[in-house]
């Protein structure tokens, strides 16, 4: 699924994966996209880091 995602050229999202409660060792769980929340781009990452970086400097 990272490959499909990664190789598409729409938005990303988060995904989780869902154990599926088997006893077997070699279970590879299923994997769910969240599409109703989307990663935020590197630029607004980057402007979010900066201003919890600005809020915690100011709590000191």
């Amino acid at each position: 699924m990272n490959r499909l995602q990664a190789r598409s050229s729409g938005p990303d999202y988060h995904v989780d994966a869902v154990p599926c409660g088997c006893p077997s060792d070699d279970c590879v769980a299923p994997h769910v996209m969240r599409t109703s929340r989307p990663l935020s781009t590197p630029n607004e990452a980057g402007a979010t880091l900066r201003s919890r970086r600005r809020e915690a400097r100011s709590r000191r």
